[in-house]
């Protein structure tokens, strides 16, 4: 990992001394002694009680703390640090670039540091834990790839915390992204519908608890949730509590609640794997999709993942039994299969791999000669099968490979019409020789024969290369000068 690049102190004196000499210093902050040592330790600061009184620069709204506590001073450094090529050209309100950049662009970082630090300190809502590891913005913000007007800005991308982490962190800032957008489009909307009903406005209660449901929301979408997922969900859940008050206050009805999951506050995986409900892994070779598990089965983590913790107690070392699956195929099925279940099979087996794939069953025969073949290969289509429901082929959940026998439905396909190669395959003709023709009662059952009738599409069904051959005719009439009915009897020992 680089080394975090920290404020450089001699620019943040500079800029104390010019505030003081051209009067701009307003005052001085307070900021607690707890959200200091987070970042910089206990020796950080003096402790009185739970505050301590550090010098902040206030110019043109803009607040910068003295260098020596770094806690605070990483989110307020030198603008340049990040923002490498601002005003390359002469700007400002006078012949020079004004000395302080607050001047124009106040308090721009404000929004991002109260919810990172979790300052003013709201119920529920914590620091993010980042933020208590002394990661400062640089540490994160790596990437020049978002240029502006303003010059280069640095990103946050996936690579950077594999950079820090390792490999088995890809994935994790998108599905974070992805986690927040969803879930700020969902309580967005509920927040909306209370702004916009006019049944709440009758009362003062339910307007000051839609006002504390506005700025709750607010508090994160002008920070990005991102930069504390932790505290953002918190928000997001007081928003929703709020919004739900002001219908209870106001004497109506509030509409369903948007679910938003577990809770990161009471479930630890979530704090870590917040957004998990994206992901689609492949488990026992079908399409695991943790949404509907998570979100829609309430399925706890720890049902199918080790509850070990990702370091080792006492230690900086990763505990490898973090996470690992420990389910089989056996453990789905005891929830999946049980008799008592009431979850539809297409629930999971939509899209399944298994499913979409032709599936080769073997069939008993049930021809005389010794020497001949006693089973045959059929191909297995649920495609086929799809306007029947499952239950009719699998006749136990708990044991779906017991299946009904395709008899039950299939017994009287021998029939006039059927067409021999659709399940029997176009290699019937290599298993017959031309004297089998008159001899068909040999190796079938005459109850067998009789069911068919040996027209132009039987024939086909063998000498498909045929099919084209004097279309319109019977075969029979010239190969075997009989009609199809007469050829018929003649194959089941009839009058020649």
């Amino acid at each position: 990992m680089t080394q975090s690049r920290r404020p450089d102190a001699g620019g943040l004196l500079t800029r104390l001394a010019r505030a003081v000499a051209t009067g701009s210093l307003v005052g001085v902050g307070v900021v607690g002694a707890s959200a200091l040592t987070n970042c910089g330790g206990p020796d950080a600061v003096e402790r009185d009680k739970d505050t301590a009184r550090v010098p902040i620069l206030q110019s043109q709204g803009e607040t910068v703390p003295a260098p020596a506590h770094p806690a605070v001073a990483m989110l307020r450094g030198e603008c340049t640090e990040c923002h490498s090529r601002a005003h390359d050209a002469v700007l400002g309100h006078g012949a020079a670039a004004s000395a302080n950049c607050a001047e124009c662009h106040p308090r721009t970082h404000d929004d991002i540091y109260r919810l990172y630090a979790a300052t003013p300190r709201r119920a529920g809502v914590l620091p993010d834990p980042m933020f208590e590891a002394r990661v400062q913005c640089a540490d994160c913000h790596t990437d020049s790839t978002l240029a502006g007007t303003g010059g280069d800005r640095l990103a946050a991308l996936d690579r950077t915390c594999t950079s820090c982490h390792g490999p088995k962190f890809a994935g994790m800032l998108p599905r974070w992204s992805a986690g927040m957008e969803w879930r700020t489009r969902a309580v967005s909307a509920y927040v909306a519908r209370a702004v916009a009903d006019g049944r709440l406005a009758t009362s003062a209660r339910a307007r000051t608890h839609v006002r504390a449901a506005r700025e709750a929301l607010q508090a994160v979408n002008s920070a990005g949730a991102i930069h504390n997922v932790r505290g953002a969900d918190a928000l997001f859940r007081a928003a929703i509590d709020s919004a739900a008050r002001a219908y209870g206050d106001a004497g109506v009805p509030a509409p369903l609640r948007p679910s938003l999951g577990p809770d990161p506050a009471r479930v630890t995986c979530v704090g870590c794997h917040y957004g998990i409900e994206s992901a689609h892994e492949s488990a026992f070779g079908q399409l695991f999709d943790h949404g509907t598990h998570v979100l829609r089965g309430g399925v706890a983590c720890s049902q199918c993942h080790s509850a070990a913790n990702y370091v080792l107690p006492g230690t900086h070392d990763v505990d490898k039994r973090h996470g690992r699956t420990m389910l089989t195929s056996t453990s789905c099925s005891s929830c999946h299969h049980d008799e008592t279940s009431t979850i539809a099979c297409v629930a999971c087996h939509t899209g399944d791999a298994t499913i979409g794939r032709a599936i080769p069953v073997t069939m008993p025969l049930r021809l005389r000669p010794s020497h001949a073949p006693q089973t045959r290969q059929v191909e297995f289509e649920h495609r086929a099968h799809s306007s029947l429901e499952c239950t009719g082929c699998h006749t136990s959940r708990t044991a779906v490979t017991s299946l009904a026998a395709c008899a039950t439905c299939h017994g009287t396909h021998h029939t006039q019409v059927a067409q021999c190669a659709a399940c029997h395959g176009t290699d019937v003709g290599s298993a017959h020789k031309a004297a089998d023709h008159l001899a068909c009662t040999r190796c079938h059952s005459r109850e067998t024969v009789a069911l068919l009738t040996p027209d132009r599409s039987f024939c086909v069904s063998c000498h498909a290369d045929r099919a084209d051959h004097k279309p319109g005719r019977e075969c029979s009439t010239c190969h075997m000068q009989s009609t199809p009915p007469e050829l018929r009897k003649r194959i089941l020992g009839g009058t020649p």
